[in-house]
């Protein structure tokens, strides 16, 4: 269950740039709960998720995840609760690392590190079914490495840092084909 309540936060405060992003917010949700956040840009959603992932401290109000007040736990203290995607996939990615290696990463958040492998053959079985059902065609790329593209005026530049002149090599470069 997650209970924010009362949740405010200003940014730049007392300052000409203070800007209100939250303010007396409550939200609550129960296991099972399925909720949507809708706004304009500036009305505080991105704000509301990392103000509960804890990205920076909140002025006022508590947030309660099963029971337990995570309000003045630090972002790495709350791994343990809370899982996110980021609308920008370099953010919760290792482009470097095959998809496989990054559910797997994923699937031990919030656990203690050790020198194991990272990834068992039940896991892969798993992860396979789970993307399967995405309908997606990754459960067949899976040990392809997770590559972004950027766009400049001179070419598409990869995470790997090379650059690709043509539409066909970017798409052969993400897709693993080349």
């Amino acid at each position: 269950m997650l209970h924010v309540e009362h949740v405010s936060k200003t940014f730049f405060p007392g300052t000409i740039n203070e800007k209100r992003a939250l303010q007396d917010l409550s939200l609550h949700l129960e296991p099972g709960d399925f909720a949507t956040v809708i706004g304009g840009n500036g009305a505080g959603k991105s704000t509301t998720l990392n103000a509960i992932a804890g990205v920076f401290p909140i002025d006022k109000g508590k947030i309660i995840i099963d029971g337990e007040d995570i309000t003045k736990k630090p972002e790495h203290k709350r791994a343990k609760y809370i899982g996110r995607v980021f609308q920008d996939p370099m953010l919760g990615t290792a482009a470097g690392m095959m998809i496989e290696e990054n559910l797997s990463l994923a699937a031990r958040r919030g656990e203690t590190p050790g020198l194991g492998w990272s990834l068992s053959s039940d896991q892969h079985d798993r992860f396979y079914e789970l993307l399967k059902e995405l309908d997606l065609g990754l459960e067949d790329r899976m040990t392809a490495k997770v590559v972004f593209e950027r766009r400049s005026a001179s070419g598409t530049y990869f995470a790997d840092g090379n650059a690709e002149k043509t539409e066909a090599a970017a798409f052969g470069r993400a897709y693993g084909s080349t």
